[in-house]
């Protein structure tokens, strides 16, 4: 995407004046954005792209599905065969985009083409930022001392998330929208050796409440995660200096009580429902306080994907 530039946030955005268009939007055409894709709960979610009972189940030919995550490998894990041949035969395109969204200066050039490749014609788009990094968690927060290092944190987790949300809805001025943020049980309460993750998920949850009040025809989803059974929270229990959170998910683990990524993913579309949503209103859902009330665990087609940790 070209060479970084020295300063942090030279950002350009074109208004949405400057690229009015006469477009018709096409009824059951859509277009559904995931970063982080290839990993987690993101290539989850990927998984459930379109697919029966799974995210805009009644979508058209002519639909798209972009996939976005650094790890090309993991891409192409994703949109495996069998993904490829269902969405195929629904005549449904898959985009695979190889990008690191810690370039904040490439992600508009990135989205301009999207956009000037893409039809104009959606109905409906979705954006689920689920690109994120956990950061260093062998450290106390006072002693992230590496002024690059926490900048490149905040761009990966914070500025490109604000940024690539912008350019949505600048690029998509006439289709229905809808923007998922999503973070995790342990990172929307104050938890020692995640500090600078539980900083990034407050600051999205705030940019959430005011990008909804600001844009109220565009749904906005802030969900919770509860633990999940990643490569992340290995890494925690590897490293963290927090005995009591590295024992209580270690527990967890070996007690098989990590909740597999499709199974939270699953969930999480549950509340893709536009109707549920009210304009203005970030609509927030903690999966921990779901899954208390709903009781046994969800039944639901397999997916086309097998789960890639992270």
């Amino acid at each position: 995407m070209g060479p970084k530039k020295d300063r942090a946030y030279a950002l350009p955005l074109k208004k949405a004046s400057d690229r009015k268009e006469k477009v018709r939007p096409v009824k059951g055409k859509y277009l559904c954005i995931i970063t982080g894709a290839g990993h987690g709960i993101g290539r989850a979610i990927a998984s459930l792209a379109f697919q029966d009972q799974g995210i805009l189940p009644d979508a058209w030919k002519h639909s798209k599905l972009c996939l976005i995550d650094i790890d090309e490998e993991a891409l192409n894990d994703t949109a495996g065969k069998k993904m490829r041949q269902f969405l195929a035969h629904r005549e449904i395109d898959v985009d695979l985009i190889t990008f690191d969204f810690s370039d904040i200066h490439g992600i508009q050039e990135m989205m301009e083409q999207i956009t000037t490749k893409y039809d104009k014609d959606f109905e409906r788009v979705i954006l689920v930022n689920a690109a994120h990094s956990i950061g260093t968690v062998s450290n106390l927060l006072t002693l992230s001392e590496n002024p690059v290092d926490i900048q490149r944190f905040w761009d990966l987790n914070i500025t490109s998330k604000i940024v690539m949300t912008n350019q949505i809805c600048l690029n998509f001025t006439v289709q229905k929208k809808m923007v998922v943020d999503i973070t995790s049980q342990d990172l929307s309460v104050p938890t020692k050796t995640l500090g600078l993750a539980c900083m990034a998920s407050s600051a999205m949850s705030m940019f959430d409440e005011v990008f909804a009040q600001e844009n109220p025809n565009v749904a906005v989803l802030h969900y919770v995660t509860d633990r999940l059974d990643t490569n992340i929270v290995t890494r925690i229990i590897e490293e963290t200096n927090n005995t009591a959170l590295a024992n209580e998910l270690e527990a967890l683990k070996v007690g098989h009580k990590l909740t597999p990524t499709l199974d939270a993913a699953k969930r999480m579309i549950k509340n893709f429902d536009t109707g549920n949503f009210v304009k203005g209103k970030v609509t927030h859902v903690d999966a921990k306080a779901e899954i208390e009330n709903e009781g046994p665990p969800l039944s639901a087609p397999a997916s086309p994907c097998p789960p890639r940790q992270m």
